[in-house]
């Protein structure tokens, strides 16, 4: 399992600990560490890796229920992510045409750490829209 970190680096960029804005604590970094440490948690991740395509199947599922269901959907994206492409923020809008959706252009995949208050700006708008549609 040693190479767990070399494969993991070489798919998921490195956590930007040093851009997170306050008030988190700089303790944020070693119990996130602690965690992801945890005894079996190096096999419960490659099996959560693994079974990544497994989710393909359930797509069509998913989008359907979207289109169905027309959920109230506040979508929060980084530009800079490196693991996930604007493009797929804006696919969800095929199916969920009201959706809000907002770029960060940025933050990268932990925009909630590196931008809280902008994050929680869209959060306190979007939510009584959210909540009017729903009654």
């Amino acid at each position: 399992m040693d190479d767990f970190y070399a494969a993991r680096s070489r798919t998921i960029p490195p956590l930007p600990w040093s851009n997170i804005a306050p008030p988190f604590s700089p303790d944020t970094v070693d119990l996130d560490t602690m965690v992801f440490e945890r005894p079996g948690n190096r096999d419960i991740q490659l099996d959560i890796f693994a079974d990544y395509k497994n989710n393909i199947a359930l797509y069509p599922a998913i989008h359907q229920a979207f289109r169905t269901h027309r959920f109230p959907t506040l979508i929060i994206w980084g530009r800079k992510d490196a693991s996930f492409a604007v493009a797929g923020a804006q696919a969800y809008r095929r199916d969920l045409p009201d959706a809000e959706l907002h770029v960060i252009d940025d933050a990268g995949h932990f925009a909630m750490e590196t931008h809280p208050a902008q994050v929680a700006a869209y959060i306190r708008a979007f939510l009584p829209k959210a909540l009017r549609r729903r009654t």
